[in-house]
């Protein structure tokens, strides 16, 4: 059995996979080095389980799907993950139209129209706001992972400004609140530095996670 994984959206593919497999990395290994154990019978006459991740990092490897397509599925359970594999390929409609092989498209669908919106009204000391934001965002079809993209992009931007204001130095009333202002950014920045990987790992419900990182940021912007 072959399964193709295609698109941006990682987390969903990676649902895709059962609980163990073998990870072999395309880009960084030889055409042989991945394709012998997948044409290779199990010594204990069980089936493998294999992720070949970037397939179409490899471009001996795309040649050789071509050759080989047929008696990959045979011996073991194949996944395929491509970053991008156009869909006017000989090998994409190889993998299409051949039995025993299906093909998951997962991509990740982003409307920053609302995403952009999303933290600056946490900034703004804003949770019910943030969090109605989030939800409208998630009814509408975006990924967290697009979701958070964005608001990294809207705090990076954000404390860009910051340090322009707090750089000029005043040393009124004004400048320290500059600093003051600043100094809360950098903090809620140090609560989104490891999220992309929180989302990742699956320890919690991604929307959840989202909206308790807009609940810490509005704590933070109103002290």
């Amino acid at each position: 059995m072959i399964t193709v994984l295609m698109g941006d959206d990682r987390a969903r593919l990676m649902r895709e996979l059962p609980a163990e497999y073998t990870t072999l990395d395309a880009e960084n290994l030889t055409v042989q080095e991945v394709l012998e154990p997948l044409l290779t019978e199990s010594l204990f006459g069980e089936a493998g389980v294999y992720l070949v991740k970037d397939v179409d990092k490899n471009a001996g490897l795309l040649v050789e799907l071509e050759k080989s397509l047929a008696k990959i599925g045979e011996k073991a359970s194949v996944f395929l993950q491509f970053g991008e594999l156009k869909k006017n390929t000989r090998l994409y409609k190889m993998l299409a139209e051949t039995a025993g092989v299906r093909v998951v498209e997962y991509k990740i669908y982003v409307d920053n129209s609302l995403n952009f919106n999303i933290l600056p009204a946490a900034l703004a000391g804003n949770r019910r706001e943030a969090l109605a934001l989030l939800k409208k965002s998630q009814l509408a079809g975006n990924e967290p992972l697009a979701v958070l993209g964005a608001m990294n992009y809207k705090l990076a931007q954000t404390l860009e400004q910051a340090r322009g204001v707090a750089g000029r130095g005043s040393s009124d009333a004004a400048g320290g609140v500059a600093a003051k202002n600043l100094a809360k950014l950098q903090k809620i920045g140090q609560k989104f530095l490891n999220a992309r990987e929180v989302l990742l790992s699956g320890v919690m419900d991604q929307w959840l996670y989202l909206a308790t990182l807009l609940t810490e940021a509005t704590i933070i912007s109103k002290k």
